[in-house]
């Protein structure tokens, strides 16, 4: 069992080192371990264009925006 925040699996996503949200409590890991490992690495290999999706929700430019703020906090 996975079980996260959501700025935990945000910080698991965009961090190159996840230990410090695993640490702080916010994403948690029960069972093996190696299985956990095994998804949390598949997810790192996904490249999903999040802004192309949600631009079919709110549009072209507020998705840009969003997009740029989100690329500005993870910089």
């Amino acid at each position: 069992t996975i079980s996260a925040t959501p700025l935990g699996l945000a910080r698991l996503a965009l961090e190159t080192d996840s230990s410090d949200a695993m640490f702080k409590g916010e994403v948690k890991i029960v069972g093996d371990v190696a299985f956990g490992q095994a998804v949390k690495d598949l997810l790192g290999n996904i490249d999903i264009d999040w802004e192309e999706l949600l631009s079919n929700v709110i549009g072209d430019i507020a998705a840009h925006q969003v997009g740029r703020g989100v690329r500005g906090l993870k910089n």
